[in-house]
């Protein structure tokens, strides 16, 4: 009889982690190390977030995916935002700062577009905070996702970002 190999505890292959990590710069100072130890539990009066070790909830939610979503969410708002705009005395484009560094440009102003990308950069800093927005996304969009990511990595393992459509705007900012 052959033993059964353990199950891995990380929903993501090994070598699919591998070609990630080695195929792009990573975001420098993310928070992964000080992750915020959020949980999600059902209560009788629906989905509760709260924090480890505190009985009261910070958020109670009626479904579980805006739960899951708040959890991941919450971390970011105790942090120091990491992008801004910058005034530009002859109008557009804005830069838009990361660390007060330039990291691109804004044709319009938009501090909802800089808010999001703060809670983003929150999120993907952090793996359980990562965790909680898979759980919310569902089966289907993980599915996928990772059929996404992994025609963005190719069989080979070589980035295939060239010919990949990065999302429903695409490199460009046009609808596909």
């Amino acid at each position: 009889m052959r033993s059964r190999k353990p199950e891995s505890t990380n929903l993501f292959h090994p070598e699919a982690l591998r070609r990630l990590a080695e195929e792009e710069e990573q975001p420098p100072n993310t928070e992964a190390s000080t992750a915020g130890p959020w949980q999600v539990a059902r209560r009788a009066e629906g989905w509760a977030v709260t924090a480890a070790g505190r009985e009261a909830p910070e958020v109670t939610a009626r479904c579980q995916w805006v739960a899951l979503l708040a959890a991941a969410v919450l971390p970011a708002g105790g942090r120091a935002p990491r992008f801004g705009l910058a005034d530009s005395p002859g109008g557009p484009p804005f830069p838009l700062l990361d660390r007060a560094e330039p990291a691109g440009e804004l044709a319009t102003w938009s501090d909802e577009l800089v808010a999001a990308l703060n809670v983003l950069d929150a999120v993907a800093s952090s793996p359980a905070c990562l965790a909680f927005l898979l759980a919310a996304a569902g089966a289907e969009a993980l599915e996928r996702a990772g059929a996404i990511a992994a025609a963005r990595l190719g069989a080979d393992g070589e980035s295939r970002d060239a010919h990949v459509d990065r999302g429903p705007l695409g490199e460009g900012g046009g609808g596909a």
